[in-house]
């Protein structure tokens, strides 16, 4: 099936521990960009806190960040961010983590935005909402399905549900018209002159010719559907009527649907879990990392510990079987062992018997120093050519690292200088001229001194 793992609208949002608010600040300029003013709803209740954010993202990358000002007139904390970019058209999808500073946590947020530059999503006045799914109940995503204003443009779709095959019924059910994940419009049920109930919608966009994709959710499992129907967006257009209403097949639901996706850090590890509420036709979940710098991993094939790649990569962790066909709650576990310190990322491909995959969500999970300093064995050892390890510290001082010989001979400098605290930080030896024999790594810091030897093989 080629639906995503499971969508961002759909989500119930995970609670992360943090030890710290995280650092969602972009790392680059942009040439465009696109406003949002929104409030946000965690566990159904209004964000109210002042050092709560507000994070935009394009594919994990960081795109702009705000915190709360509350406003004379209402009293409410309203969020004003601006997201950035660089594509051209709305080729981007964007979506929105926060972080809840009165529990310290981070969540992900169940709406999605299309980047349109220079536009704007809700106004002081009427804000766009963000909400997380509730933590004390099964309430799911589209519950808080919120549509966008400001589009210049709509048409109305007429159309009706089929569930198991069968007509719905039941006045509790929606459904919701998307371009890129994003919402543009959500239909309640109405009766028909048949006597028969469809849903009326208008859909909202900018864009003549965008792809109309549609998602339904059924109230009585709280299951959601990706029926395979899509429609061009045309302004001022009718697809479908009353009586002869676009038929939306729901008979087979989304491949997976993730209700909740955590990470909790376990000492020098985290512990991912993850939660299904229904599934069709999964084989299972890989489990993929992105992380710290860690230039020359790939040498170290024989060692087993998952230290993460560098940070424009992700890598597969291992493989976690699924239960193929279900509607019964579903959780699953994975524990990620000897990391680093430093800020990781990890998500879930969900793959079907049939071999079709889709990513899921992003999770992160920050790993910090136990002591005043982390040293990893230098890798491959012993080696030919280069070897690699990284060097961590609690704070931020000035730092020497030198390779000396069996005699004591200082045969090179690897860096003196100052490196910043609470990260890694990748080292590379290239001793592929040295003669063969055993070398020692020395480092010596304000606050602590370390040796690690290795061998230059023949």
């Amino acid at each position: 099936m080629r639906h995503l793992l499971a969508s961002a609208l759909l989500l119930a949002a995970p609670a992360l521990a943090l030890a710290a608010p995280p650092d969602w600040a972009p790392t680059r300029t942009f040439s465009r960009s696109m406003n949002v003013v929104a409030v946000l709803t965690l566990d159904g209740a209004a964000a109210d806190y002042e050092h709560d954010l507000l994070a935009a993202f394009v594919g994990g990358e960081p795109r702009g960040l705000a915190v709360p000002v509350r406003l004379n007139t209402s009293g409410q904390y309203v969020f004003f961010l601006t997201a950035g970019s660089n594509a051209t058209g709305g080729s981007e999808t964007v979506t929105f983590k926060a972080y809840d500073a009165s529990t310290d946590t981070e969540r992900t947020l169940c709406e999605k935005l299309v980047f349109r530059d220079g536009t704007s999503r809700g106004t002081p006045g009427a804000p766009f909402a963000f909400h997380t799914a509730g933590v004390a109940s099964a309430d799911g995503c589209p519950l808080h399905w919120t549509t966008p204003k400001g589009f210049p443009k709509s048409m109305v779709v007429n159309a009706a549900v089929l569930f198991e095959h069968a007509r719905t019924t039941d006045l509790r059910d929606r459904v919701a018209a998307l371009v890129g994940g994003e919402l543009r419009g959500i239909g309640e049920p109405v009766v028909g002159p048949d006597g028969k109930q469809y849903y009326q919608m208008t859909v909202w966009g900018d864009v003549v010719g965008e792809e109309v994709t549609f998602q339904t959710y059924d109230a009585s499992t709280g299951l959601t559907y990706a029926p395979p129907n899509t429609v061009r967006f045309a302004a001022n257009a009718v697809e479908g009527t009353a009586s002869r209403p676009i038929f939306l097949d729901a008979s087979v639901p989304l491949p997976v649907e993730l209700a909740s996706f955590t990470a909790t850090r376990d000492g020098a590890g985290v512990q991912l879990a993850w939660t299904t509420a229904g599934e069709t036709n999964n084989a299972g979940f890989h489990v993929e990392v992105r992380g710290p710098g860690d230039e020359g991993r790939e040498e170290a094939s024989s060692r087993t510990s998952h230290r993460a790649p560098r940070a424009s990569e992700w890598r597969a962790l291992g493989f976690v079987a699924g239960h193929g066909t279900t509607r019964e709650q579903r959780r699953y576990s994975y524990h990620v062992e000897d990391l680093a310190p430093g800020r990781y990322a990890f998500r879930l491909r969900q793959v079907d018997f049939d071999g079709t995959s889709a990513y899921g969500p992003e999770v992160e999970a920050r790993v910090g120093l136990e002591g005043a300093f982390h040293m990893t064995e230098a890798y491959p050892n012993p080696s030919r050519g280069a070897l690699h390890f990284r060097l961590s510290m609690a704070h931020t001082q000035p730092v020497r690292v030198a390779v000396y010989d069996v005699l004591g001979r200082e045969v090179a400098r690897l860096h003196e200088g100052t490196l910043e605290g609470d990260r890694a930080h990748a080292l590379t030896i290239d001793g592929a001229a040295w003669p063969a024999g055993v070398y020692v790594i020395r480092v010596e810091g304000e606050r602590f001194r370390a040796s690690r030897p290795f061998t230059r093989a023949g």
